[in-house]
């Protein structure tokens, strides 16, 4: 984790190249160890979701190059992974993750199926990104998360757009 901490406190978008391979490599292995596990109590899991919010998740002022859509679903793999902890979604809502949860749910929806008429536009993906019907997984799962929790009630108008 600490390595992952590292890379996430060092660049602030990857755009390609070797930092954001190494730092693709990195969130593969937080996975394959943890993506068991329910509970994230230690101060480094804290960091390391405070960071992917922040870092990746949250869109960047100025705007940064373009995430590759292979590091960007394993960032909201990462996060659907530690967001199972209470401790963390009420950082996530926070950090203002619910809204952006909702911009983003919105715009993948659209990049995925498109805009289409009638009922038979949204069973058809454009399939643009290869990636794009995981993703959307990955956010509804995220979303999902919230579903039962005050936070989404309260805050989560962001969310609520995007699921009209």
């Amino acid at each position: 984790v600490r390595s992952l901490l590292r890379l996430l406190e060092d660049a602030l978008v990857p755009g390609g190249g070797e930092a954001a391979e190494e730092e693709k490599q990195r969130l593969d292995d937080y996975l394959l160890q943890n993506g068991q596990r329910y509970s994230f109590p230690a101060p480094e899991h804290a960091a390391l979701c405070r960071l992917l919010v922040t870092r990746r998740f949250l869109p960047q002022r100025p705007p940064q190059p373009v995430q590759a859509s292979d590091h960007r679903l394993r960032v909201l793999q990462s996060l659907r992974v530690l967001l199972r902890d209470e401790r963390h979604r009420d950082t996530f809502v926070e950090l203002g993750g619910l809204d952006a949860l909702g911009e983003t749910l919105a715009a993948s929806t659209h990049e995925h199926f498109g805009e289409g008429v009638g009922d038979d536009a949204l069973l058809s993906p454009r399939g643009s990104d290869s990636y794009a019907s995981e993703i959307l997984v990955e956010l509804l799962s995220i979303t999902k998360r919230f579903a039962d929790a005050e936070a989404l009630l309260a805050h989560g108008g962001g969310v609520a757009r995007a699921l009209h």
